[in-house]
Formats: structure tokens, sequence, C-alpha cells
């Protein structure tokens, strides 16, 4: 008799185990491969919310308890500030062009910035600049992360926010970047 009893135990321990297990396989499988452009795609954690907004669409993955916020940011600099796809392609062979490019992010950040790491990296045989910060807000601290690559008229920047520690899924995020010629 008491080798039934364990045996209902371990038989329902066992279910326990895969029930638990089956609940977590869907949160690793959700991965969404989301399409930018017609020429560029990336990888989010689960399906972004999308936000058009005149030249500017935005898609959004913000993490359980706010803790990450994975963003994607398609600007249409002609639309901006009317620079043309062939004046984009002419200002980046100037070698203060990712300069420039880090000086009007790191300037959109406002007060309390602290430059970690910048690197010139190349995505399919493209570049793009990608840089680390912190920015003190308040009591908080946050890591945030961005890589910026143009794509004709567009700028299309990755961003990473990080309020509690590190994400596992930052360097994912971003080496999913794909773009084609």
């Amino acid at each position: 008799m008491s080798y039934i009893v364990g045996t209902n135990r371990n038989m329902k321990k066992f279910i326990t185990v895969i029930v638990v297990c089956l609940a977590f396989v869907p949160g690793f499988a959700q991965e969404v491969k989301t399409v930018i452009t017609p020429k560029t795609s990336v990888v989010f954690p689960s399906q972004p919310t999308k936000t058009e907004q005149g030249p500017s669409t935005t898609y959004v993955v913000v993490g359980k308890d706010s803790a990450f916020v994975y963003t994607v940011a398609l600007v249409d600099l002609e639309a901006v500030s009317g620079v043309t796809a062939e004046m984009m392609t002419l200002a980046m062979v100037d070698p203060s062009f990712w300069d420039q490019v880090e000086g009007g992010f790191i300037g959109s950040m406002g007060e309390g910035i602290t430059k970690k790491k910048r690197e010139i990296r190349t995505v399919n045989g493209k570049q793009a600049m990608y840089i680390e910060v912190e920015k003190k807000d308040g009591a908080n601290t946050l890591d945030i992360a961005t890589m910026i690559v143009m794509e004709g008229k567009n700028s299309i920047n990755l961003v990473h926010i990080n309020k509690k520690g590190k994400d596992a899924g930052r360097d994912k995020f971003f080496n999913s970047l794909e773009t084609k010629e």
C-alpha cells in the first residue's frame, strides 16, 4: 500500500514538473522577427507594439516589471530634415560622420549621461554605430545601449534600456539586426 501511495506522489511530482516546463516553453519561444523596412529586420523577444507618427515608426517591447525596454525607431530623414539618400551616402564618407551622430544621440539624452562604450560595427556590409551609456535618473541608473544604422534616407535606431541589472537578451537583440543591399 505504501508503494502505491509513493508511486502516486512521484507521479504527481512528475506531472507537476511537466506542466511547469510546458508553461515556460511558450515564454521562450515568443521571439518575433519584425520587418522594419523591406531591407531590414530585427528579432524582438515578443510581439512589439508599432506606432507611426509622421515620418517616424517605432516598435516597442516592454519587459516584465518595466525592467527593460526594446525599441526600434525608423526615421525618414528626408521628411524630417530634407536629407536624401544621396546626401546620406556622401555624408557617411566623412570621417567625422559617426562623431556627429554620436553627439546628436548623447545630446538628446539630457543631463547625467556617462558614455561607457562606442564602436563602429559592420552589419551585413553596412557600418553601424553601437554606443553604451549610463543615465542617472534620480536614484536609479539606467543602462542604455543603442545601435544606429543608415539605410538610404532612413535612420534605424535600435535601443535597449535596462533598469535592473544585465538583461541577457540585449546582445541577442542587437545581433539579430539584418540588412540587405
